[in-house]
């Protein structure tokens, strides 16, 4: 089992290899009051299916929560990580499983409504139950600018709330869809 942090926007495969070092990568600037994703890839290069409590220390008040990357398939037939599926919670940490022979990208949201500015040295903790845990450095810099409760900027997309059955959403689960883009900033369906 092998981790790293990478740039959440990097092309990633379910195959890549962990590298022999890692890139440095700068710190993870946020505003206060702003939530900007992070990325750990991590290479299960083992025969057996593991799954990883993943755990964030050293940000002392930053709400955080996680999502395990999902591999889907583009029309072309090309695997690419894009689905972010909400990982589940197990107390304090989240359950991420990581296929056998496989590298998996976990995503990180990492809120700095109720973090001080400055520089924090957070870790990401990645434990297999009777292993070792793997640590990844992460460090937050808190920048101390107010993000702006609204912004002038409005992000929208083809999300087809307005229909019935089309693309997978029904009555049933569109105010699901609607909650968690109005989560992620989107204003203009």
């Amino acid at each position: 089992l092998a981790a790293w942090r990478a740039n959440p926007w990097d092309f990633l495969t379910p195959v890549d290899p962990a590298p022999a070092a890692a890139a440095a990568l700068p710190d993870l600037s946020v505003l206060r009051g702003e939530t900007r994703p992070a990325a750990v890839n991590v290479r299960n290069a083992s025969g057996a299916d593991v799954v990883l409590q993943v755990g964030i220390s050293g940000l002392g008040g930053g709400a955080v929560t996680a999502a395990e990357v999902a591999w889907t398939e583009t029309k072309e037939g090309v695997a690419v990580a894009a689905a972010l599926p909400d990982a589940p919670r197990a107390g304090e940490s989240f359950r991420i499983s990581v296929p056998a022979g496989m590298t998996r990208q976990i995503w990180l949201w990492i809120s700095a409504a109720g973090l001080s500015p400055g520089r924090h040295q957070a870790a990401i903790s990645l434990r297999v139950p009777g292993r070792e845990a793997i640590e990844v450095a992460l460090p937050v810099r808190v920048i101390d600018v107010a993000f702006p409760t609204s912004t002038r900027l409005h992000v929208g997309g083809w999300d087809y709330t307005n229909t019935d059955n089309f693309y997978g959403l029904t009555p049933q689960n569109v105010t699901k869809l609607v909650a968690y883009l109005t989560n992620r900033g989107v204003d203009s369906p």
